[in-house]
């Protein structure tokens, strides 16, 4: 028969799962004496059986927790706790309850800085200009992130970017800056199909939502110094959809990088243009006299690169 767990040299644990149930016997058909919930510390046996640690649970119960459910760091272990009979008994006992108590997710908030790259192409400003580098700007930023627990996290994602182009009107000599920009702030949820706890590396798959801010196409005459330039702008804020993958490398329990690849749609539909500047207009964005509406659209792939910080 096994010794009780006072008896025996003890180490402390954590808790890696959502929610760990104790059981009666070292048997996953096992009884189930109670739930322990993610990040919880406990004392459990120096050595398995059958799969299983010896625990005291939370309550005060003992049980068993199946060893894949526990974090053991190595040469972790302990005295075991003073004999109930002994006079510092009420220390011993108070000590592990109070860490019980505060069960909570360790390093659960992330600030992540990054650099990338939005890859799409206003193909109707192409058409017009008879050019093809309109598009895919690089840009940075930085998101918050909050683990609710070791599979579900929240994000809030803030990013810049711009691309600048310039063309010359054939025969003329005149020349025209074009730019596109803007900047998108989303919120969203991150599914971790990969635990940085169990290997070191996290795998996470999320979706997003928010607003393409100041999503901005314009043409501005490049005119002499004393000149002012005429620009025309077409800009708003469409809304924005993210879905991504993340994948993440930890150097340490503080400190990981990280790769992105998504999937953005972000389309300000056909929109009036807005006017700066003298009354010469670029003739290209003009039908008929008047200004013709034109779509700006940030749709496609996105990749990113970066450093994420967790407290």
């Amino acid at each position: 028969m096994m010794a009780p767990l006072e008896a025996q040299a003890v180490q402390t644990a954590s808790v890696q799962v959502d929610s760990a149930p104790v059981l009666s016997r070292p048997d996953a058909g096992a009884e189930i004496i109670e739930e322990v919930p993610y990040g919880t510390q406990i004392y459990a046996s120096n050595k398995p059986t059958r799969g299983h640690y010896k625990v005291k649970a939370p309550s005060g119960k003992i049980g068993w927790i199946n060893a894949a459910n526990l974090g053991l760091p190595p040469g972790d272990a302990v005295a075991p706790p003073a004999p109930p009979s002994a006079a510092p008994r009420t220390r011993a006992r108070s000590a592990p309850r109070a860490s019980s108590a505060s069960a909570s997710v360790d390093n659960a908030f992330g600030v992540r800085i990054l650099g990338g790259i939005s890859a799409f192409k206003l193909a109707n400003i192409n058409t017009l200009y008879e050019i093809t580098e309109m598009g895919s700007g690089f840009g940075f930023g930085f998101e918050g992130m909050y683990r609710f627990s070791p599979s579900w996290s929240g994000v809030f994602h803030f990013e810049t970017y711009s691309r600048a182009v310039e063309v010359e009107v054939e025969g003329s000599g005149e020349t025209f800056t074009l730019k596109t920009s803007a900047t998108p702030i989303q919120v969203g949820m991150m599914y971790w199909a990969l635990s940085p706890r169990d290997s070191g590396v996290a795998l996470g798959f999320g979706g997003l939502i928010g607003f393409g801010l100041g999503t901005k196409f314009s043409s501005t005459a490049n005119q002499a110094a004393d000149t002012a330039a005429n620009e025309t702008i077409y800009s708003g804020s469409p809304l924005s959809l993210s879905l991504r993958v993340d994948f993440d490398l930890f150097l340490s329990k503080s400190i990981s990088l990280g790769a992105q690849l998504g999937y953005r749609i972000q389309k300000l539909a056909e929109a009036a243009p807005v006017t700066e500047g003298d009354t010469t207009a670029d003739d290209r964005l003009v039908t008929n006299g008047e200004f013709t509406p034109q779509e700006v659209n940030h749709s496609g792939l996105t990749y990113g690169l970066g450093i994420s910080f967790w407290f």
